[in-house]
């Protein structure tokens, strides 16, 4: 008996070794999804980053967004400087502030509290002197939020959905006036339904916003209706995952795949590059890049903007996560492996011009984004990978 127990064990640990071929994936790459304008983080609180580090997370990662802070106490300069290393690589930089000064407040103070109904006008000529500043020191804004998570009771500022909606219908105009800036509301602490149906539902002030924003808190992930309908862009602009660890590495490359594939963001920007809790940061203190930094760089470097999400159908392994994507001449598909066992699945890719080869790009414990041999597609745009456990691994045609 022994013997056998010690049998069953040895082929239980001796087959989780080898790969599991559990299904296979269909992509139709005529059959797009969403258009993604790009992924990224944000510098809120880190001061002025050195040019090191953003060429290394836009330049050599592909980040392709920045999301700034906005000073109450107009201290822009080292968020200027942010802007400017990351306009070198034409990324969209957009602006989010916590707060109006304390003066425009109904309670005066940097305590959380609403918008005096009174500072309005002056709230939006503001923000409006925000954008003329970068404007001015030629590192102009691709877009600006009108609050950071005004759901969100501790938040310095809030705002209700009501209020945001009028704000927006009554004075968007000035901040947008002169400039062809975009205007991004409500960025909602918990992806609340609510507040982007105030805004979508009254036509005025879903004219004056042309991005809906969500962060990823406490929410279940699921389309939202209204920003389809109306054709708004759906961008998430904040989250984080809590950990430091491998599995919370591999969390958030499920996060984004989540993003993409049931809510179809056409954006992802992580919370923090740098800041006072390493489980929620891309950057260690010493400003080296965590994995967290090179799994959202396997999809910035490769899933250009203007690439569109394409259909992708999987079947029989729940254990790993595929989205593929097309532009410019290129297919890109991510697949994250969330089990304990390497996986080897099968392609098949039809409709538009088959690719005749993939790049592999893996990351795991102890490999950060490292490129891997050639992989052959058939003439009929077929083929088999294995995806080691634990893995986010991006597949790029040549």
């Amino acid at each position: 008996m022994n013997n056998l127990i010690f049998l069953i064990i040895f082929l239980i640990i001796f087959s989780s070794q080898f790969d599991r071929n559990n299904g296979n994936v269909t992509i139709n790459l005529n059959e797009k999804r969403q258009v993604i304008d790009g992924f990224g983080a944000s510098t809120a609180w880190n001061g002025a980053v050195s040019n090191q580090t953003m060429n290394e997370l836009f330049g050599t990662l592909g980040y392709s967004i920045l999301r700034i802070r906005i000073d109450e106490h107009k201290r822009w300069a080292d968020e200027l400087s942010n802007a400017k290393n990351a306009l070198k690589f034409d990324a969209k930089v957009f602006a989010s502030p916590w707060t109006a000064p304390a003066i425009m407040k109904v309670n005066k103070q940097d305590e959380p509290g609403p918008l005096s109904s009174n500072q309005y006008s002056d709230y939006a000529d503001y923000l409006k002197s925000f954008v003329d500043y970068f404007k001015n020191n030629s590192a102009p804004l691709y877009a600006i939020s009108i609050i950071n998570e005004p759901d969100y009771s501790d938040n310095p500022m809030t705002f209700t959905p009501d209020q945001m909606k009028n704000f927006l219908k009554n004075f968007a105009g000035r901040i947008k006036s002169g400039s062809n800036i975009k205007i991004i509301a409500p960025e909602s602490y918990g992806y609340r339904r609510d507040m982007n149906d105030a805004i979508l539902n009254d036509p005025q002030s879903a004219s004056a916003v042309d991005i809906i924003a969500s962060h990823g808190y406490g929410f279940i992930m699921k389309p939202q209706p209204l920003v389809k309908k109306f054709g708004k862009k759906f961008w998430m602009t904040e989250h984080f995952i809590d950990g430091n660890d491998f599995n919370s590495v591999m969390k958030q490359a499920e996060d984004i795949h989540n993003c993409l594939t049931i809510a179809e963001f056409n954006a992802y920007i992580h919370w923090w590059l740098r800041g006072n809790s390493i489980t929620m940061m891309l950057l260690y203190q010493n400003w080296q890049l965590t994995p967290k930094a090179y799994v959202l760089g396997h999809y910035a470097k490769f899933i250009r903007p203007g690439y569109f999400r394409v259909n992708s159908v999987s079947s029989n392994n729940n254990n790993l996560l595929v989205s593929a994507y097309t532009g410019n001449g290129k297919v890109v598909i991510v697949a994250i492996n969330m089990g304990s066992s390497p996986i080897s699945e099968q392609f098949s890719i039809n409709g538009g011009t088959l690719p005749t080869s993939f790049i592999p790009y893996i990351t795991s414990q102890g490999k950060n984004f490292q490129q891997q041999n050639n992989i052959k597609v058939t003439g009929g745009g077929s083929f088999t990978y294995s995806f080691p456990s634990q893995s986010v691994t991006t597949l790029v045609s040549v």
